[in-house]
């Protein structure tokens, strides 16, 4: 089939506008896995969104919790007030300093020490929970830290 010199132009143009469409529904994909966390972070809106439903309870971060889940499509975290449990992962992990709230990847699920809990402490352990989803990969080494980063992030991006 040999195509004149209009009909090639023609062809190009309606592979260029096919291309653009492919590239503008690869842009709109959320990201599934990043190495590192950065291109984990939702947009300043939906860092405002979840942000907007604090109440300041382990129960009140529901909102929080579902709003972030829905925009990486996995399931909601359990945040619950159980010290015993993270006493329990204190000493499991031979952690000298005490912690605020732990995650246990095999229920999906972080609990806390006590019942009022920090916005920060709530989106370090969600990090866990994306670690946990494989959302996220990262060096066992560097997750808390890019727990604590994540969390950094998140409440600069929402104005907090």
């Amino acid at each position: 089939m040999s195509l004149n010199h209009s009909q090639l132009g023609k062809r190009l143009a309606h592979i260029e506008r096919e291309l653009a469409e492919i590239n503008k529904a690869l842009k709109s994909l959320k990201p599934k896995r990043a190495l590192g966390f950065v291109a984990a972070i939702p947009p300043a809106s939906v860092c405002k969104d979840a942000l907007s439903h604090l109440v300041g309870t382990a129960r009140g971060y529901e909102g929080v919790l579902a709003t972030l889940a829905a925009y990486y499509q996995i399931p909601t975290m359990g945040l619950y007030h159980n010290p015993k449990r993270v006493q329990e992962a204190e000493r499991v992990l031979g952690l000298k300093q005490m912690v605020a709230a732990a995650y246990f990847w095999q229920e999906g699920c972080a609990y806390t020490k006590e019942t009022t809990v920090d916005r920060h402490t709530v989106l370090h352990e969600f990090f866990h929970h994306l670690v946990a989803q494989g959302v996220v990969i990262v060096k066992g080494e560097d997750a808390e830290l890019r727990a604590n980063e994540f969390a950094n992030t998140i409440l600069q991006r929402a104005d907090l």
